[in-house]
């Protein structure tokens, strides 16, 4: 409820012995603006660049819609 057109996040960090990552971030916006609004929204900016992005080693990011 923080970040207007945000539906939901889930952090998945249970990972199977095939994966090739180590932790993963689902979410869901109500539209490709909302997207766009959360990636420049300073609360996302201080949890990625001050949490994440010096935590890993390999980020990427995959976005689609239905």
């Amino acid at each position: 409820g923080k970040i207007e057109g945000l539906v939901k996040m889930k952090i998945i960090t249970n990972k199977i012995d095939s994966s090739s990552g180590d932790i993963m971030m689902d979410s869901t916006f109500v539209s490709n603006d909302a997207l766009k609004f959360y990636q420049e929204h300073p609360l996302h900016k201080e949890i990625a660049n001050g949490l994440v992005r010096p935590s890993v080693n390999l980020r990427l990011s995959y976005d689609y819609e239905e």
